[in-house]
């Protein structure tokens, strides 16, 4: 897919994260309009229109027993285990400061455990049994 949205004639693909929206102000007969962004390494680029994707990393935390931190998710190809990629905090305020409503969907991810790390032969054993009822 990315060699697809590369190749496209016309488009110019810029991977940076979002942290303000540039904002024109109201003026006579016509409201205020978004027209443009600013990046994080401080980039402008301005535009007719604006789709705001915000992901799952908008002002993200991650949680480790009862510490949480401002993050996004761990990074897996990589010898440090505690680095992450950044939250956007940026945009997360520049959306609050605009009164727009923020919140938080509960995905329900389950904790993640090395299997390697859990003494199994202490464990007791709980079975699950399925019942499926064939359809007719």
């Amino acid at each position: 897919m990315q060699a697809n949205i590369r190749a496209t004639e016309g488009l110019t693909v810029l991977e940076a994260s979002v942290e303000d929206l540039v904002i024109e102000p109201a003026g006579v007969g016509r409201e205020a309009r978004v027209c443009g962004i600013t990046t994080a390494n401080g980039i402008t680029v301005n535009c007719g229109q604006v789709v705001i994707t915000t992901g799952t990393f908008l002002r993200g935390k991650c949680y480790k027993g009862l510490t949480s931190y401002a993050a996004g998710r761990h990074i897996r190809d990589t010898s440090d285990v505690n680095e992450v990629e950044p939250p956007s905090v940026g945009l997360a305020l520049t959306l609050e400061r605009l009164a727009l409503p923020l919140g938080r969907l509960k995905t329900g991810t389950p904790p993640r455990l090395d299997g390697k790390t859990i003494n199994w032969s202490i464990l007791e054993q709980q079975l699950v049994f399925i019942i499926l009822k064939a359809s007719k």
